[in-house]
């Protein structure tokens, strides 16, 4: 297991004319187009999760078809490519938090504003690009792009342009199905936080489809607060892809996370030198959806939150890809 370290951040950067991409994350192959009856061959030929005993995992083509024939983009929530083109590959994108949550989608009005590049030159084929799942108003900076981006041709894109973002041209466009990293993370004090839960950026979707209203009921029940009411502050940590857990030597398909012991120690929380105890790390929210965030809970008293002030909170993820510290260090913020 090898280590991945981002330091917290403490303030919502500025709002920029152009979306500041931090993360993109290639190698999720044609996995996402798995089909109903599809066997343990064709799995593996697609590069899907499969376990010893012969059981296989993945994005199942009906589900993508569904996000596009249900949430369409003047919803805010996805850009349809051809319903005659299979979807391909796919590659999640992370934006730098800002003030105004639909600033990114301000943004990107179709694939046209989507540039994937490959070394030699060429430009990729995008044949849609999502929000979902990760649409609540806390959230909404991640985006699902789907295409051809190399994976048949054993290649990778070079960089990736959004909506006339930073060209970013990061490890996670050489990633290959080996874990995640954290991009970056966020203090929060638990009411400010439980506000925006459940609730979209365009209050507009909830009239508007019973599916949108069933799913954000949901989500609204799955935070700190609700399964541990003595919390007093969340950290909400972005990965560079969906969470999933597993353990060294598993034979096992990897799970989502859940309330199970253990589970929780896939992060690690520290003040300075000292490591937050069980007391005060207590426990883990926004877990029933397959976004990229989880929310931490954390039960701070004042002593706590001062030292945090002074010295800084440090977030771990443990995982199984290599390590990539990222440039935030410049991004010191204080507790408000």
């Amino acid at each position: 297991m090898q280590l991945c370290t981002a330091l917290l951040l403490w303030q919502v950067q500025q709002v920029a004319p152009a979306p500041t991409v931090l993360s993109c994350c290639y190698g999720f192959s044609e996995c996402l187009g798995l089909q109903a009856g599809d066997d343990l061959q064709k799995a593996t030929e697609l590069g899907c999760p499969t376990s010893a005993d012969g059981q296989h995992a993945a994005q199942m083509q009906s589900t993508l078809q569904g996000f596009f024939a249900l949430f369409r983009l003047n919803d805010g929530q996805s850009i349809a490519g051809s319903s005659a083109t299979p979807y391909g590959d796919g590659m999640p994108c992370t934006f730098a938090p800002t003030d105004d949550v639909l600033s990114h989608k301000k943004q990107i009005a179709s694939l046209n504003d989507i540039q994937v590049n490959f070394s030699n030159g060429s430009t990729a084929v995008v044949t849609g690009a999502t929000w979902l799942p990760a649409v609540e108003s806390n959230e909404y900076m991640s985006i699902l792009l789907l295409g051809y981006f190399g994976f048949r041709e054993g290649t990778h894109p070079a960089s990736v342009v959004i909506g006339g973002s930073n060209a970013y041209t990061g490890q996670g466009l050489q990633y290959a199905n080996t874990g995640l990293e954290l991009v970056y993370a966020k203090l929060w004090d638990v009411q400010s936080h439980v506000v925006l839960e459940g609730q979209p950026p365009l209050p507009a979707l909830l009239n508007a489809n019973p599916t949108v209203q069933q799913a954000m009921a949901v989500l609204a029940n799955d935070t700190c607060g609700n399964h541990f009411p003595e919390t007093t502050h969340v950290v909400q940590v972005v990965m560079n892809g969906g969470v999933l857990v597993t353990y060294e030597g598993d034979t096992h398909l990897p799970e989502h996370p859940h309330h199970k012991p253990g589970h929780k120690g896939m992060w690690q929380l520290r003040v300075g030198e000292r490591v937050l105890s069980e007391t005060e790390y207590i426990g883990m929210g926004d877990i029933w959806d397959p976004d990229n965030i989880v929310d931490l809970c954390l039960k701070l008293d004042s002593t706590v939150l001062s030292k945090i002030e002074e010295q800084g909170l440090h977030v771990r993820l443990f995982s199984t890809r290599r390590l990539l510290i990222l440039d935030i260090l410049n991004m010191f913020l204080q507790l408000t």
